[in-house]
C-alpha cells in the first residue's frame, strides 16, 4: 500500500499540469463524497457556488473550490475523461500554463455567470464540479484548431468544432428545459455555458496571436516566486541555526587536524604508523638493531607502550 502511495506521489510531482488537475479532482472526490453522505448542506454552503450574490460575497472561496469538487462518481468520470481527451489536444498546440489558466478562469467566469443568471432566471441549482472549466478547455482548443480530427469508435474522424457544437447544444437544451420547474434537472447549465464563452474567447484571441491568460499567468508566477522565496529563506535560517549548534559528541583533536570525520582521521594515523613500523623492521632486517636512529627507537618504545 505504501509503495502505491509513493508511486502516486511520484506521478503527481513529475506529471504535467493536466495530470495534476486530474489528480486533484480525483483525490478530493472520496472525502467530499463521504462528507456529502453525512451532511449535504456542508457541501452546498461551503464549497459549491450558490446562485446568490450575497452568499458569494460572504463565501468568495466557493468560486474556486466548486470547480475542483464532485460528489457523484459519474459526474467526476465524465468530466475527467473530457478533460483528459481535450486537455491532451490542447497541450499539443499550446502551453501547459495556458491550459491551467483556461481551466481556472473558465471556472470563475462560469461561476459568476451562474450567479448572474439568478437575477433573470428562476434557477435555484448550486454549481459544483469541473464542468464549466472543462467546457472552457473544449471550446478553447476547438476555436483555436477547429479542424483538428478526432477518430471516434463507430463514428470515424470528426472535427473538433462539431464536438464543441454538440456539447454547447446539449447545455442549451438543458437550460431550456429548466425554464419549467417540473423539468429542472439540477444541473448548472449556465455555469457550463459561461465556461464555454470564456474558452471560445480565448481560442479566437489566440488565433489572432493574443493570449488573454497572460495576466493570470504572471500573477501565478509571482505567487510561485513568493512562496519559493519564503521556503528558501526558511532553509537558509535553518542552516544558520544548525551551524551555531555545537554537537555534543565533538571529538577533541589537536589544532590543524581535520575534525569533520574522526573515523577518517584515525584510519589515516593508523595507516601512517603501520608504514613507519614496516620501514623500521626492514631496516633492522637489513642492518641490525644498532642501525636504528634515536627517533626510530623512540617510535618502537611508544608503540610497545601503547
Amino acid at each position: 500500500m505504501s509503495r502505491i502511495s509513493e508511486e502516486i506521489k511520484h506521478s503527481f510531482k513529475r506529471g504535467s499540469l493536466l495530470t495534476k488537475l486530474i489528480y486533484i479532482n480525483v483525490g478530493l472526490f472520496v472525502p467530499l463524497w463521504f462528507i456529502d453522505l453525512i451532511s449535504s448542506t456542508f457541501i452546498a454552503e461551503w464549497i459549491a457556488v450558490q446562485p446568490n450574490f450575497k452568499l458569494l460575497l460572504f463565501r468568495p472561496w466557493t468560486i474556486i473550490t466548486y470547480m475542483f469538487t464532485h460528489v457523484q462518481f459519474l459526474h467526476l468520470l465524465f468530466n475527467m475523461l473530457w478533460l483528459f481527451w481535450f486537455g491532451r489536444i490542447f497541450a499539443e498546440y499550446l502551453r501547459p500554463k495556458q491550459l491551467f489558466a483556461v481551466y481556472v478562469m473558465g471556472g470563475i467566469v462560469g461561476g459568476l455567470i451562474h450567479v448572474l443568471s439568478n437575477e433573470f432566471l428562476t434557477y435555484p441549482a448550486s454549481a459544483i464540479g469541473a464542468s464549466a472549466s472543462v467546457m472552457a478547455i473544449v471550446l478553447a482548443i476547438s476555436a483555436y484548431r477547429p479542424d483538428h480530427l478526432l477518430h471516434l469508435i463507430f463514428v470515424g474522424p470528426v472535427k473538433l468544432k462539431y464536438l464543441a457544437i454538440i456539447a454547447v447544444v446539449i447545455d442549451l437544451m438543458g437550460l431550456a428545459s429548466n425554464m419549467s420547474i417540473e423539468k429542472m434537472d439540477g444541473v448548472a447549465h449556465t455555469a457550463h455555458l459561461g465556461g464555454a464563452l470564456y474558452g471560445l474567447w480565448f481560442g479566437y484571441q489566440m488565433r489572432k496571436g493574443k493570449d488573454i491568460t497572460r495576466g493570470f499567468n504572471r500573477l501565478m508566477d509571482s505567487l510561485v516566486v513568493l512562496v519559493s522565496g519564503t521556503k528558501s529563506e526558511r532553509k537558509r535560517n535553518n542552516m544558520k541555526v544548525q551551524r551555531n549548534i555545537t554537537p555534543r559528541n565533538t571529538v577533541k583533536t589537536t589544532p590543524g587536524r581535520d575534525t569533520a570525520n574522526p573515523d577518517m582521521d584515525y584510519n589515516a594515523r593508523k595507516k601512517s604508523s603501520e608504514a613507519e613500523l614496516n620501514r623500521i623492521l626492514d631496516k633492522i632486517s637489513a642492518s641490525g638493531y644498532n642501525s636504528l636512529s634515536d627517533s626510530d627507537k623512540d617510535f618502537l618504545f611508544r608503540l610497545k607502550k601503547d
